[in-house]
């Protein structure tokens, strides 16, 4: 499997050989290098950011269980004795009850004068008058039928036109 995969080493020059050889010594001696230390010299930002927001992480979790697990009541008297600073911060900054003052009531405000007062007469005149023309179409075709066969052969003579139409409405 391995020859088909990656080529026989026979089959390799020896220069290839040589730079893969000394790029696994590089990346041996560098792991080796950061081992010991949290923040090498050598390590890339994004290590040391990585690294970062793994102890931030750490802590909060650490705080969260001294406060809520470990110790409840201290997360309450901390509560009282911070006061307003508490309230700001667990209510979000006021954030929601602004946002729903200043946009939230005028758009539903404003949606319950508009729409519902000036769209309600056109829509409800448009369904209305649907229903008022279906009547009256009604009103008329119930004319049409009347169970009489005659009245329907003379109504198709006359839609028909023509001579016959004629003939046979001015006979009756």
């Amino acid at each position: 499997m391995r020859g088909i995969i990656h080529p026989p080493d026979r089959l390799r020059d020896d220069h290839s050989a040589a730079v893969l050889a000394c790029s696994r010594r590089a990346r041996l001696h560098q792991r080796s290098e950061m081992a010991g230390t949290i923040f090498p010299e050598k390590a890339s930002l994004r290590t040391r950011c990585w690294c970062t927001s793994q102890w931030r992480r750490l802590c909060w979790h650490c705080a969260a269980y001294i406060f809520y697990v470990a110790k409840p009541r201290l997360a309450d008297s901390l509560a009282k004795s911070s006061g307003r600073l508490y309230t700001l911060l667990y209510n979000k900054y006021f954030v929601d009850e602004v946002y729903d003052a200043a946009v939230v009531a005028p758009l539903v405000k404003g949606s319950r004068t508009v729409l519902w007062k000036a769209w309600m007469r056109p829509i409800d005149g448009i369904v209305n008058g649907v229903g008022a023309r279906s009547r009256a179409s009604g009103r008329i075709f119930r004319l049409l039928q009347s169970g009489n066969i005659r009245s329907y052969a003379r109504g198709c003579a006359r839609f028909s036109g023509g001579c016959a139409g004629d003939r046979i409405c001015r006979r009756r």
